[in-house]
């Protein structure tokens, strides 16, 4: 699961990770802790329609809604920094689209609509942000 971690990467005898997080919210919609089931279920439906229309990204993705998950599954992905606490807090009404290496998490209705976090192994900030802007251009085609 942590295949950041335990990836090959640049300067990995100094620097154990790089991470780079995206925060965004979708003008016309409350904030998260504003929201109801309803309103926060809309969001995790444009966020999986946006990544389903693009093909690379549908087939890299899996959605895990936190409602349908035990808690100590949730808290290993704390553990694992794949998501926040935070998220695990609003967990009936949030949810995570993970990237199949779990080095790109998508999470949605946390403190913000969508947030987002690349991790990659040792020292590789850029690629970090590279991959998270072309992530966030994705979701931008359609959110």
């Amino acid at each position: 699961m942590m295949d950041w971690i335990n990836g090959d990467g640049p300067d990995t005898d100094i620097v154990l990770s790089s991470r780079v997080r995206l925060a965004r919210n979708i003008k016309g919609i409350p904030f998260p802790h504003r929201l109801d089931a309803q309103g926060a279920a809309k969001v995790v439906d444009m966020v999986k329609e946006a990544i389903d229309r693009n093909p690379v990204l549908a087939k890299d993705f899996k959605l895990t809604v936190l409602k349908d998950i035990p808690r100590l599954e949730a808290m290993v992905y704390v553990e694992n920094h794949l998501i926040s606490p935070a998220l695990v807090q609003r967990g009936e009404t949030s949810a995570v689209f993970l990237r199949k290496d779990s080095r790109v998490s998508i999470m949605v209705n946390e403190e913000d609509h969508i947030r987002m976090q690349v991790l990659l192994p040792g020292l590789q900030l850029e690629e970090c942000w590279d991959l998270a802007n072309k992530i966030d251009d994705v979701l931008e085609e359609t959110i």
